[in-house]
């Protein structure tokens, strides 16, 4: 028997209610549904206490050329009154036992995860790389999943997707890119950035999930027999010599 390796966290996918406010009970059962996953824990070593963190992923589609994906999937140029809410639940259902991982790793189990959205539309009439947006159609996006304790945030994670940055209401928007901000006795503000133009993104953004899970495999197989973590398995650390031959 092999081992099979998580990316991160193997709890069960939360229980979500498919609304703009989806909230989840704790869940311990092993699943096999599709996960995407969070980066690396938060910058603890740091740390002594902390009161929050959180992940920010922005992305601009501007440039990407997929009418079905941004228009067919994700919900662009439609009426934002008939935008469908279940993204937001979807995202508890595939963060969910990300952020309950982490908070069980530092010693802070969460009581709950739940899960929000917004959307912006375009001001104007805009043409993407995908087709055109027509001024007062969802534009932008913004999925966040909080991990709860005691009632308050502990661990967040948020996707920003935006087609265009003249909307209404007027959002903060970054460049393509991850924000990372820890609260606690040693605060950080951590900004990454791709450097990848717009136009290369679609072709270059899976190897960023891809490459981390084939590096993955040696470390995999040499694991007991189960399911395990990445707080089960040692550092991952890529072995370009293999590449290289």
């Amino acid at each position: 028997m092999c081992a099979c390796a998580w990316p991160l966290g193997n709890s069960a996918p939360e229980r979500a209610i498919p609304t703009a406010a989806a909230a989840a009970a704790p869940s311990t059962a092993g699943h096999r549904s599709r996960r995407r996953h969070l980066g690396p824990l938060p910058p603890t070593p740091p740390l002594s206490t902390t009161e929050s963190s959180g992940e920010a992923h922005f992305a601009d589609l501007s440039r990407r050329p997929s009418p079905e994906l941004l228009f067919g999937l994700m919900g662009y140029g439609t009426d934002p009154a008939s935008f469908d809410t279940g993204r937001w639940a979807h995202g508890v259902h595939s963060f969910g036992p990300s952020l309950r991982l982490v908070a069980e790793a530092v010693g802070l189990p969460l009581d709950s995860v739940e899960g929000s959205g917004s959307v912006a539309v375009a001001r104007r009439t805009t043409t993407i790389a995908a087709g055109t947006i027509e001024a007062g159609t969802v534009a932008a996006q913004r999925m966040r999943v909080a991990g709860m304790r005691d009632g308050e945030p502990l661990f967040t994670f948020s996707a920003t997707w935006y087609c265009t940055q003249d909307l209404d209401p007027a959002w903060d928007l970054r460049p393509t890119g991850w924000r990372v901000q820890v609260v606690g006795d040693a605060p950080l503000d951590v900004g990454i950035r791709f450097d990848v133009p717009l136009e290369r993104m679609g072709d270059l953004s899976p190897g960023f999930t891809a490459n981390r899970a084939v590096n993955a495999v040696p470390v995999v197989c040499a694991a007991p027999p189960g399911i395990r973590t990445t707080m089960d398995l040692p550092t991952i650390v890529a072995d370009f010599r293999t590449r290289s031959q």
